[in-house]
Formats: C-alpha cells, sequence, structure tokens
C-alpha cells in the first residue's frame, strides 16, 4: 500500500510493506494524510503500479518517499504468528497448516508448496 502525507508542506509518499512497522507508522501519520495529494492512487497500490504503471501526476511532486524495512528472518516470524492467531486474512490454507506445524516446518512446507 502507498499513501501520501502533507507535513510542513513537504508531500511524502509512505510505501507500506507488510509485516513491517507500517500500520504503527500509519496511525502515526494519519493526521497528515493527503487526500488531494493522493487523487490518482486508488485501493492499495504499490510502488511499481503508482510510479511505473500508472503514472500518477500527484508522484511528479512527491518531496519524499518512505517505507520500513525489517530483518527478513523477524519479519517471516511475524507473519508466521499473524497468519497463525488471526483470522482477518485471506490466507486460511497457511493458516490451517501452520496451526499443526511449528515455525521451522512451516517454512519447509511454504518452499515447498508456493
Amino acid at each position: 500500500m502507498a499513501l501520501i502525507y502533507n507535513i510542513n508542506s513537504k508531500k511524502i509518499l509512505f510505501i507500506h510493506i507488510p509485516k513491517n512497522a507500517g500500520g504503527s507508522l500509519s496511525m502515526i501519520l494519519q493526521p497528515y494524510y493527503s487526500q488531494e495529494g493522493s487523487k490518482g492512487i486508488a485501493g492499495h497500490p504499490d510502488y511499481h503500479e503508482i510510479v511505473l504503471t500508472k503514472g500518477s501526476p500527484c508522484i511528479k511532486t512527491i518531496d519524499l518517499t518512505l517505507a520500513i524495512i525489517r530483518n527478513p528472518y523477524e519479519r517471516v516470524h511475524s507473519w508466521y504468528h499473524y497468519i497463525r492467531n488471526s483470522n482477518d486474512h485471506g490466507h486460511l490454507r497457511e493458516q490451517e497448516k501452520f496451526k499443526a506445524l511449528d515455525f521451522k516446518e512451516s517454512i519447509k512446507w511454504l518452499r515447498e508448496n508456493t
């Protein structure tokens, strides 16, 4: 997901990478959300869709692009627990498997089945 925020007259494009604290940062940035600046960005497009595919005119005036990255192991471990313990996602097949497997076994299953 990518959204534009207006902070101190600067347009900031925030690219939210799942399971990388993006939800927390989005909550902090929410008061600065720019609906006007985000025209041409619908749904939850990623950076590629906005810049390379849609070529949104609002992108030409971006002052800063921001994303949070995380240690890949920690990200996958967090995702595993999220899928295993939450019901607000579309990964029902994975959830069923993860509940029966530990983390290491789940990674092996993912490698073999995705």
